[in-house]
């Protein structure tokens, strides 16, 4: 589990060695490897614990090459448990943090916690299924979460508060925290926050 990631070329027979670092950088983000998924595509996902998922980028020579996904695509957690497909093709992992789903066209991810019905405390390597009607289920410290992934709400964005605000050399700090409403950004008339 700490060594990286060898494939076999069956044409020759012979052990193509993958690592984080070294003379077999392949750009694994950890040798700690938690969970392995083939996606719809032929592309491979790795996770790992502490280097956070691993996905396949397609070379020229075709050679094996990795790209992180990790907490600047978004993704909350650097230790992963599982990793599935939906039928849609949406990548969703299991983390210390909850799920998280990873658009394969961007890299980005979407996380859900234990306010959204995740395991508040985590869940286990490589312990993850899809059932034959679509839903996933993900086993964890507190038990298992089924879900279908086309019927989950996306979750809320955080509101911003305004706390304070450095201007001409002063800075502004209103007595209550001012909040501006969600819906205010997407009006053009709405004046700006005070």
């Amino acid at each position: 589990r700490n060594g990286g990631l060898d494939r076999l070329d069956r044409k020759s027979g012979k052990f193509m060695h993958c690592t984080a670092g070294g003379p077999d950088d392949c750009g694994l983000s950890a040798n700690s490897l938690t969970s392995l998924y083939l996606d719809r595509h032929g592309m491979l996902w790795v996770g790992t614990q502490g280097g956070a998922l691993n996905r396949q980028v397609a070379t020229a020579d075709g050679s094996l090459r990795f790209a992180p996904v990790d907490k600047r695509n978004g993704l909350d957690s650097d230790s992963i448990g599982g990793i599935l497909g939906d039928e849609s093709g949406q990548i969703w992992v299991s983390t210390l943090k909850g799920i998280s789903r990873i658009d394969p066209a961007t890299g980005t991810a979407t996380n859900y916690t234990g306010h959204t019905g995740a395991s508040q405390r985590g869940y286990w390597v490589n312990s993850a299924t899809r059932l034959t009607d679509g839903r996933l289920v993900f086993g964890g410290l507190d038990g298992i979460t089924v879900f279908r992934p086309t019927q989950l709400p996306k979750p809320a964005q955080p509101v911003p508060i305004l706390t304070e605000m450095p201007t001409g050399g002063l800075t502004y700090r209103p007595a209550t925290p001012t909040r501006r409403p969600p819906d205010a950004a997407e009006r053009p008339d709405t004046p700006p926050v005070p």
